[in-house]
């Protein structure tokens, strides 16, 4: 069995464009540099970034990256103090890949990508905040072509026309304020517990004048 480590600092000033490139040119696949990115601690990011950086994650992660989704910072960040800031509602710490990292997971090259970039995917009528099934069928349609070694590099114009073909224009309101409304409407619908809401309040903490219902 042969055992691939893939090596990329955290945060690079050069491109890894063209070490991806000199990889997969000497018989190692993408499948096997993109499983040795998703080992690392602060994987679970992308499973939390949500959409194609999640489907991903799931796909040529190890079956415990959800897990460790859920399990709080990783030691990139609780013991090498590397990570982003963020603001939820409290300043908090978490994990934040780099650059070249989201680069190695899409598979850019100087040539394209095996993937759309993050950005421009979450700048598409992709990006609508559901996985829906079209989406799924054209992500089981690309691992497909990739596995088969077709149409292996795509430019982000090229990616643009192909999303864009990919989700149906009803899928497309999903991303909208009345798409999204309307979706809510059909979720509530099937699943009306949905639509209540109760608030609950310790004795010590519930202001004099409050009212509520459980």
């Amino acid at each position: 069995m042969i055992r691939v480590g893939a090596r990329w600092p955290q945060y690079p000033n050069e491109s890894v464009a063209d070490i991806l490139r000199w990889l997969l040119q000497r018989g190692i696949t993408y499948h096997m540099l993109t499983q040795a990115l998703l080992a690392r601690p602060h994987a679970r990011h992308w499973i939390l970034r949500g959409s194609l950086a999640w489907g991903l994650a799931l796909h040529y992660g190890p079956s415990h990256l959800l897990q460790d989704a859920v399990s709080g910072p990783s030691s990139t960040v609780l013991v090498e103090g590397r990570g982003g800031e963020y603001d939820i509602p409290y300043a908090s710490v978490g994990d934040l890949p780099s650059a070249a990292e989201n680069a190695a997971l899409i598979g850019q090259t100087r040539h394209g990508s095996f993937w759309p970039s993050l950005t421009l995917w979450e700048q598409s009528v992709a990006y609508t905040g559901e996985w829906h099934p079209s989406l799924e069928r054209w992500f089981q349609h690309r691992v497909a072509e990739l596995a088969a070694g077709t149409d292996l590099y795509l430019s982000d114009r090229a990616w643009f026309r192909h999303i864009r073909r990919a989700v149906h224009s009803t899928e497309r309101a999903l991303g909208s304020t009345v798409g999204s409304a309307h979706r809510a409407r059909e979720l509530i619908g099937v699943y009306p517990e949905c639509s209540v809401v109760s608030l609950l309040f310790f004795p010590s903490t519930a202001p004099a004048s409050a009212s509520f219902q459980v």
